[in-house]
Formats: structure tokens, sequence, C-alpha cells
């Protein structure tokens, strides 16, 4: 038996079907907007906010104790695409100097001078409670001040004070070693975020089979710097 479909009910199909494309798009492009939210705000306060003073070199423990929290701030999420085919969801820096910034704490780096024989890393005396250096100096800034060899032969600037002792503002090295201690990608993809992300995503299917999401998607995104994304293929 042969059934025909006529060209008028034909078109109802596809007008029904590119309503339900449409509708699982904007139910995609909403689960990646909660899904990379959720992450950012997640990761903000679990490793870019931990409370206490200022990690010391060499220190391999996960996260950064906030300073100024500008990588805080600049640490974003962002969702892309106007179909199915490129619709993307990412988390990271975009701002040039930031993402340098990250990038040195998440896969390591060691840095050496570019201008001169030593890195002039500052002391106590020289920051405040968040480990930031006071005023804005930096160390030709300081009056009063002479290179001093310790006992252990490490190099320091210091600060004459009349009648007291030495007042230590800089160690000098010769270069300094950051290990890898951010963990951006090893949480992206740990089991617990992984699940998270699927629980969401069939939520969204979910919600597209009971006529619950309709609208309209905005136009794409671009970021200089993505550590960890979703993609939609």
């Amino acid at each position: 038996m042969i059934v025909a479909v006529s060209s008028n009910a034909a078109e109802v199909v596809g007008k029904v079907a590119a309503r339900f494309e449409r509708a699982l798009f904007v139910a995609k492009k909403k689960a990646f907007q909660d899904i990379t939210q959720t992450f950012q705000t997640m990761f903000q306060k679990e490793r870019l906010n931990k409370s206490g003073s200022a990690l010391t070199v060499g220190d391999a423990r996960k996260g950064l104790f906030r300073r100024s929290g500008a990588l805080s701030r600049g640490f974003v999420s962002k969702v892309s695409g106007n179909s199915m085919a490129d619709l993307e969801g990412a988390v990271g820096w975009w701002q040039p100097f930031q993402a340098m910034k990250a990038g040195v704490h998440e896969y390591g780096a060691t840095i050496t001078p570019k201008n001169s024989s030593y890195l002039a890393i500052p002391l106590d005396a020289v920051l405040d409670n968040r480990g930031v250096p006071r005023f804005g100096f930096g160390p030709r800034d300081w009056p009063d001040t002479r290179i001093h060899k310790s006992k252990t032969g490490n190099l320091f600037i210091v600060q004459d004070q009349p009648g007291e002792d030495l007042l230590p503002l800089y160690i000098l090295k010769r270069s300094v070693t950051l290990p890898a201690r951010l963990g951006l990608r090893d949480m992206w993809h740990s089991a617990a975020n992984q699940a998270k992300i699927k629980r969401r995503l069939r939520s969204s299917l979910k919600d597209v089979i009971k006529g619950a999401i309709k609208g309209r998607s905005r136009g794409p995104t671009t970021g200089r710097f993505v550590s960890a994304g979703l993609s939609s293929s």
C-alpha cells in the first residue's frame, strides 16, 4: 500500500521540524549559559579568591590567594553561536595581559629578568595584607637603600634605618619558577563537573519536549583566550 503525502502536509511537517530545531537550539544555548556561569562562580570562589596571606614562591597548593582581585574579575564566561553547528560555551580570560598571567599559573613557568641581572621580589615590609606592593613603589623608589649579602649568600635590597636593624625590602633572584597551581582544566574536566553538564543538557532537552523553551538567541561573541569550553558537536 502506498500513502501519498501532499505538498501542503510536507510543508506543515517542515515548519514543525524547523520550530523544534529552533527550540532545541535556544534550550541548548540557555543550558550552555547556565553551565558556564555556574562554573565561573564556583572557580572564582574556590581557585581565585582563597583567603589568607599571599602564596609564597614554590607553594604548589591549588588556587591563588586574593591580592588585587584582577584575575578573579577578569575570569568570565561566554556563549556564542547562531546555530547548532557553531554553538559554543567557554570560560577564561579575554584580556591579553590577564590571559598571560593566568597561563603562567595554569601551566607553570620560569621567570627571568629581561633588562637587568636580577628579579626583585618584594618582601613583607613592601607588601600590604593582600600581598600587593604598598604605595605602588618599585625597588628604585625607596630612599636610603643598598644591596646587602646575607650570611647564606642571598642578596637583598635593604633600607638603612638609623639606630635600628636593616629593613629587608626585596630579595634578588636570577630566576623564579612558579608551579602549575591554578587547576582550571582539572576542575573543568573533573567527573563532578562533567556530571553537572550532562544533567543540565538532559534537562534542556526535556524542556524542549515539554514546549517550555521559546525565543531568540543573541549574536556570537569571541574571546582571545579560552581555557575550557563546551561544544555543540
